[in-house]
């Protein structure tokens, strides 16, 4: 159980901290060239989905997330709160990682 609550963590955590790598990339060649910025990550849209009903059965967090508007919308806006939705994306998987270590480490303390 905990080993798949550490690996569903970490696979989130790096999920989201590609999304943001692709995200701030994104920002920042349209900054550059003076035009809105877009993503491409339809590609991978489908598996993101299934990663994230995963996350929030494993985590048992309900969220509010409007993932296919903000990856289709080319603006600026849209690329902004799809990265703060990563961030916090991240951020819970962190969460849960820390849970599965406490728990892990509980168990150990328990067995000693």
């Amino acid at each position: 159980m905990s080993d798949f609550a550490i690996n569903s963590s970490l696979q989130g955590i790096q999920r989201a901290s590609q999304n943001i790598t692709n995200t701030t990339a994104a920002i920042n060649r349209a900054s550059q060239s003076g035009a809105e910025p877009t993503t491409d990550r339809t590609a991978s849209l489908a598996a993101n989905d299934a990663a994230r009903r995963q996350e929030r059965a494993v985590n048992s967090a309900a969220e509010n997330s409007s993932t296919t508007a903000s990856l289709n919308a080319p603006n600026l806006t849209a690329n902004l709160v799809q990265l703060n939705e990563d961030q916090r994306l991240a951020e819970a998987n962190v969460r849960g990682l820390r849970t599965a270590d406490d728990m892990l480490g509980s168990i150990i303390d328990i067995r000693v």
